[in-house]
């Protein structure tokens, strides 16, 4: 039997599958059980779930079982997306975290190159970003780790080019004084996420609406520090060839 947590999730993952399917666009619809198939998600399942998201009218029903997204489902969505550490009018935050949408993908890759994670406060399993101790107690190191891991993957792969423009970023803003904590952290998230989609195969990754949802963000945040723009300009041109 499922709980209310696991519930919640599973409410998000296929309102999340179904933006994808249809790219984020009202016009499209697909059938809800197929949907449901995907997510191995049995028919009882996928009624309730479909049920609830109509109710709230995040999804809209056509038939007996094609359903489409809604603008409100879409916001649903983008907000998750583009702001990871906060609540949803439906979801709470962290709904759309990397080990529940994507990491199990990158996970067999991760650990081909990079030793087993026991303790991320051990800052020597950090291969590629160097961290003082002043700034560790401010950080999610396991987002840090993550981006580390992902550098492997793209020296293991011959895309060594990004390796570099990474690393000069994530430190930066790891130092960053004028981010506070939380804003710092996201924008790591959003590193972390865009390096292991980046290691992803083609379609095994989000749709490009998604990612042009976090290019985006990224650029709001660091909109006012004229080093991270900087860094991020030349950032961006490499991850665009990965996404392209």
């Amino acid at each position: 039997m499922n709980t209310i947590e696991e519930i919640i999730k599973k409410r998000f993952k296929f309102l999340y599958k179904l933006y994808e399917l249809s790219d984020g666009d009202e016009r499209y619809f697909r059938d809800m059980y197929e949907i449901g198939k995907e997510l191995n998600y049995d028919e009882k399942l996928v009624y309730l779930i479909t049920q609830y998201l109509g109710r709230e009218n995040l999804i809209k029903n056509v038939g007996s079982s094609k359903i489409g997204i809604t603008h409100w489902g879409i916001r649903e969505v983008e907000d998750a997306v583009s702001y990871p550490n906060e609540d949803t009018e439906h979801f709470p935050g962290n709904i759309i975290s990397i080990g529940t949408m994507i990491h199990s993908q990158i996970q067999q890759s991760s650990n081909k190159t990079s030793k087993r994670i026991t303790n991320t406060n051990n800052l020597s399993e950090f291969n590629y970003i160097t961290i003082s101790d002043s700034v560790i107690g401010s950080l999610n190191l396991g987002e840090i780790k993550k981006i580390d891991v992902s550098m492997a993957v793209f020296k293991k792969s011959d895309n060594e080019e990004i390796i570099k423009p990474l690393k000069e970023l994530t430190e930066a803003i790891i130092n960053e004084k004028e981010l506070d904590r939380e804003l710092r952290n996201e924008i790591l998230e959003q590193l972390s996420f865009l390096s292991i989609q980046a290691n992803l195969q083609k379609e095994q990754r989000v749709k490009k609406g998604i990612i042009k949802l976090i290019f985006d963000r990224i650029k709001t945040v660091i909109s006012t520090i004229p080093a991270l723009i900087s860094l991020w300009d030349k950032l961006q041109p490499l991850f665009d060839k990965f996404f392209s």
